[in-house]
């Protein structure tokens, strides 16, 4: 029976969400509480696994055989990079076919950059002869035929211990590491934006993910490692209460724009040293607006910083929890001068980071590198037969019997 199955993990918080998908549609959705991550990196490597020994999503890995698994990641260390590659040179003109772009997306996803990883690589147009850009090449005749390609790369030691992840979980099948921030730029920008160009910057609970878009490809991507996690410790901090006083307080009052506030509301609270404080509405707005003007200032910068001269947009796409609080999109517009635009979502925001992993799958455009079998680890589910895939889900460790297999074929040179 062929597997029909793939699964999807967004990685990005504490909060695990996860999918299952067929071509059925969605057959299993649930969330798993996961500790050892922080700001979208894996902190500690043993309690991050342990996380998943959960009842029900070990229900969900025994009952179903995946062809795929996808992981969404959100690290605050994120790179694209622009290449020009040759595909192939001849002394005579050559036509091109699809095994010539196949090859050069094989290779493209087993590189390595010293300490960074490729997650993407996709085209942004293929070059005859070194001068003729196209979009689509295939039948067409060149002596050379090379393309500028985009990376997008991520720590390799995120890949490893992704890659860590899926040996604990036994996922025999290719595991993919995917950007949430190339993600949701498919999925929550309109294609009017996308192929106009824009500015995308999406406040996530810990991590600020900001890209470029152009002609419809990702020109630019990077992380700030600031979220709406900060709205809450600033109002904490500021006003020496726990982090649980500080949430209702932005709950009920959460605002980027103070000055605008017409009735004054006032709260009474204890701080943390026992003393009775009352706090009022236009001071918790104080409070987010200096950190939301120090947010975008930074965002700002490393666009003007990063990006060369020639990509040009005056609109900006803007959205994610720390996005959502009154006067936030006018903020945007006073310091970014652009357009402003919220995402193309309208399901339950908790659920929008793993609808866009889901989008991207079905998106044949989006080159999705799989962590190789060797290399940046040993695999040892490539080793396992199949077969024995439910007793080491169960078990949660090899057995003396798999041991056995796995030496055995290690010895005689690799499973076969």
């Amino acid at each position: 029976m062929k597997k029909d199955n793939s699964l999807f993990m967004d990685l990005s918080t504490n909060e695990v969400n996860i999918l299952v998908n067929s071509s059925r549609g969605i057959l299993e959705k649930d969330t798993v509480e996961v500790s050892g991550i922080k700001k979208g990196e894996i902190l500690d490597q043993e309690k991050f696994n342990q996380s998943f020994d959960n009842p029900q999503f070990v229900q969900i890995l025994n009952s179903y055989d995946f062809k795929e698994v996808i992981f969404g990641v959100s690290p605050s260390t994120i790179c694209i990079k622009k290449e020009k590659c040759l595909i192939f040179e001849n002394n005579h003109p050559t036509t091109i076919t699809e095994k010539d772009l196949s090859n050069w997306t094989k290779d493209e996803g087993l590189k390595s950059y010293s300490d960074l990883f490729v997650i993407h690589s996709y085209p942004l147009g293929f070059l005859l002869e070194g001068k003729d850009i196209v979009s689509n090449p295939l039948g067409m005749h060149a002596r050379k035929f090379e393309v500028n390609e985009v990376k997008v790369l991520i720590p390799l030691d995120l890949a490893n211990k992704v890659s860590r992840l899926s040996e604990e979980l036994d996922l025999n099948c290719p595991i993919y590491v995917v950007s949430n921030t190339i993600a949701s730029c498919q999925n929550l920008v309109s294609q009017e934006n996308k192929d106009f160009g824009c500015y995308f910057v999406n406040v996530g609970d810990n991590v600020t993910e900001l890209a470029a878009i152009h002609k419809g490809k990702v020109r630019y991507v990077n992380a700030i490692p600031v979220g709406n996690s900060n709205f809450i410790n600033d109002v904490a901090l500021a006003l020496d209460i726990t982090s649980k006083e500080a949430q209702l307080l932005v709950d009920s009052y959460g605002t980027i724009t103070p000055e605008l506030i017409k009735e004054k509301e006032v709260s009474s609270l204890t701080s943390k040293s026992g003393n009775e404080i009352r706090v009022s509405n236009k001071q918790v707005g104080g409070i987010m607006r200096a950190r939301a003007d120090e947010l975008l200032h930074i965002a700002k910068s490393h666009f003007e910083k990063d990006l060369s001269q020639d990509f040009i947009a005056n609109r900006i796409v803007v959205g994610g929890k720390g996005a959502n609080y009154k006067g936030f999109e006018s903020l945007v517009k006073y310091i970014f001068q652009f357009f402003v635009y919220g995402f193309e979502y309208e399901n339950d925001e908790s659920q929008c980071t793993i609808d866009s992993l889901l989008a991207i799958s079905k998106n044949e455009a989006s080159v999705m590198n799989a962590l190789p079998s060797s290399g940046i680890k040993n695999n040892f589910n490539q080793l396992i037969p199949r077969g024995y895939s439910t007793m080491v889900r169960t078990t949660g460790k090899l057995t003396k019997e798999i041991i056995k297999i796995f030496n055995e074929r290690v010895s005689s040179g690799g499973a076969k």
